[in-house]
């Protein structure tokens, strides 16, 4: 976990829109071509689905933590998902520790959370 925790620390909030272009240098161009839409109203249901259907193939996109397939209905097995994202702890012994639900206001708050949950006994 100290791994995770160090992965997460090398992370931070861009400052402006050119730090932005920054951390965003060198994606993919299916990925820079979402960067350069940001903030535009793009269409409807089909748009959305095409543009999907278009990023396939992206799965050699590395992240520095695992990632798993599954859907609501099983991840409820685990903890009540009450919306998305939703991040699960799981504690040493296997048992759901915490579940925090929506995006995470800052990167000392998912520290904190992985202190107390992730890392913790």
């Amino acid at each position: 976990m100290r791994y995770v925790k160090a992965a997460l620390a090398r992370v931070s909030a861009p400052a402006g829109p050119a730090a932005v272009d920054h951390a965003l240098a060198g994606s993919p161009p299916s990925l820079a071509s979402l960067h350069q839409q940001a903030d535009q109203l793009l269409g409807k249901q089909s748009a959305l689905a095409e543009r999907i259907r278009a990023l396939r193939g992206l799965a050699a996109h590395s992240v520095s933590y695992p990632s798993y397939q599954t859907t609501t209905p099983d991840l409820s097995l685990l903890a009540t998902i009450e919306g998305l994202p939703t991040t699960i702890f799981i504690s040493r012994a296997g048992k759901v520790a915490y579940v925090h639900t929506g995006q995470y206001d800052s990167q000392g708050t998912l520290d904190q959370d992985i202190s107390n949950y992730a890392l913790s006994g």
